[in-house]
C-alpha cells in the first residue's frame, strides 16, 4: 500500500458466528487480507461453545497480530424471538460505543441482519455503508426454509432490505444477474453503487496440485460437496450418476457432507447405487482442499427460483482454484455465461439425454491438461481471495475519499 493513502477504519459486522463453516473459512481470511490496508474491527455472534474452544483464542491471537479487533457477543437463540430482540440490542450497544469513542464511520455489514445494529445511527452519526448483500435472503426463506412471502417476518426482512439499498453507499451483490434485478426495482438509486464480488476462495489453500493432472485417466471420480437440501436437489445428482454407472461401473462419486449421511444413502438405495461406488465422508472445512484434490470434477445441482438468481456458490471457487472443472444446472445468468465464456464445465439440465455421449463428453472435459490450467486460471482471476481484498479495498478507500471531503 502507498504510504500517503491514510488506513480507513472499518467496522465489519456478521451474525454469522467467526468459527462457524462460513466465518472460519469465508470471512476470517478476508479480515486477515482487509487488515494489511485498514483498521478493522469485527462485531460477531458467537456460541457459547465456540468463544469457550482453544481454536477461539488461537483465531483471536492471530487477529491480535494483524492489528483487528474483534468483539464476539455471545449468541442467543432461545427463546427464538426474545433471543433474537437481545443480540440485536447488544449487538447496537457495542455499535454506538465504537462509533462515538472509536470514531467508526464506514461500516461494512454482511447480509440484512447486521441493518439492524446499525439503523437507528446511520443519519445521527452520517454513516457511510457498506451493504453486502450475498443474496436475497428474505426470499432464501421464502424458498428454502418455508417462510411465508405475504407474512410479517418476510415484509419486514424485505422492508429493511431495501431501506438499506437506499442508505447504503455501496451494495456489494454475488452476482450480475441480482445487479439487474435491482436496478430495476431500484431505480433512483445510482446503477454505479451495485458491484458484483462472487463468494470467493483462499487460492493459497486451495491448489492447482500437479500430482492429480492426468492426461489420461481410466475411472471418472465425481466430488459432491456440502449440503443435499434446501437449496440444492442431490436426487437429480445421483438419477445421472445411476444412468453413468450403467455404462461404466467403475466410475465412482466422493460426496463430502455433514448430518445427512442416513439421508444420502436412502438416495443411493433408491437408484441401487453400490457400496463399492461411492463414499460419503465428513471432513473438517481446514482439510476439504485435500479431499477435492482428489476428485476429477465437482458436479451439483440447485433449485431455480427466484433467491437463486442471487446466489453463487462458494464450492465453484473451491473447484475451480482446484483446478476441477464442474457439472451443474443453468441456474442462473452468471453461471450461463461462465460457462459460454470459459471452458471451465458442462451445463446441463439433469433431464434425459444421450448418457453415452455425455459420458464421453465428461471423459474428454477431465482428460484436457488446458481445461484444467484454466479452471485455475478463473479460478485465480474472478473467484480469489485476492480479487475479492482488491475490490474491498478500493471500495473502502472510495467511500473514505468522500467522508473526508
Amino acid at each position: 500500500m502507498s504510504a500517503f493513502i491514510k488506513k480507513t477504519k472499518i467496522l465489519y459486522i456478521t451474525y454469522d458466528g467467526m468459527m462457524e463453516s462460513i466465518g472460519s473459512s469465508q470471512i476470517l481470511p478476508i479480515i486477515k487480507k482487509l487488515s494489511k490496508n485498514n483498521h478493522m474491527h469485527i462485531l460477531s455472534f458467537e456460541k457459547k461453545e465456540d468463544i469457550k474452544s482453544k481454536e477461539y483464542m488461537s483465531e483471536l491471537k492471530k487477529l491480535n497480530k494483524n492489528n483487528v479487533i474483534w468483539i464476539a457477543l455471545r449468541y442467543w437463540s432461545y427463546p427464538k424471538t426474545i433471543a433474537t430482540m437481545a443480540n440485536i440490542i447488544k449487538g447496537a450497544i457495542i455499535c454506538c460505543y465504537l462509533i462515538i469513542i472509536k470514531k467508526v464511520r464506514i461500516i461494512h455489514i454482511r447480509s440484512s441482519m447486521p441493518g439492524l445494529l446499525v439503523a437507528p445511527f446511520i443519519r445521527i452519526f452520517r454513516l457511510k455503508i457498506l451493504y453486502d448483500m450475498r443474496g436475497f435472503w428474505a426470499d432464501e426463506k421464502v424458498d428454502r426454509y418455508g417462510w411465508n412471502n405475504k407474512g410479517l417476518y418476510y415484509k419486514f426482512f424485505k422492508k429493511l432490505e431495501e431501506n438499506l439499498i437506499l442508505k447504503s453507499e455501496r451494495i456489494i451483490c454475488l452476482t450480475n444477474h441480482s445487479i439487474k434485478i435491482l436496478n430495476k426495482k431500484f431505480p433512483q438509486v445510482n446503477r454505479n453503487k451495485f458491484i458484483c464480488i462472487p463468494t470467493c476462495s483462499d487460492e493459497s489453500n486451495f491448489k492447482l496440485r500437479k500430482k492429480y493432472i492426468r492426461t489420461r485417466k481410466k475411472n471418472i471420480i465425481f466430488g459432491y460437496l456440502g449440503t443435499v437440501k434446501l437449496a440444492y436437489n442431490f436426487e437429480k445428482v445421483i438419477f445421472l450418476f445411476s444412468k453413468l454407472l450403467n455404462l461404466d461401473k467403475n466410475i465412482k462419486i466422493r460426496i463430502f457432507n455433514k448430518g445427512s449421511h442416513n439421508h444420502i444413502r436412502r438416495i443411493m438405495k433408491k437408484y441401487k447405487i453400490p457400496k463399492n461406488s461411492f463414499q460419503i465422508k465428513f471432513v473438517e472445512r481446514k482439510r476439504i482442499h485435500r479431499e477435492i484434490s482428489t476428485i476429477d470434477l465437482g458436479i451439483f445441482y440447485l433449485n431455480t427460483n427466484y433467491s437463486i438468481n442471487a446466489s453463487f456458490p462458494t464450492k465453484i471457487a473451491e473447484f475451480f482454484l482446484s483446478g476441477k472443472p464442474i457439472i451443474c444446472n443453468p441456474f442462473n445468468n452468471d453461471i450461463i455465461n461462465l460457462f459460454k465464456k470459459n471452458q471451465v464445465g458442462i451445463s446441463y439440465d439433469f433431464k434425459e439425454t444421450n448418457y453415452r455421449n455425455f459420458l464421453k463428453k465428461i471423459r474428454k472435459m477431465i482428460s484436457n491438461k488446458k481445461t484444467i490450467l484454466t479452471c485455475r486460471e478463473i479460478g485465480e482471476k474472478k473467484y480469489s481471495l485476492s480479487f475479492a481484498a482488491k475490490n474491498y479495498n478500493l471500495i473502502y478507500q472510495g467511500i473514505n475519499l468522500r467522508n473526508e471531503n
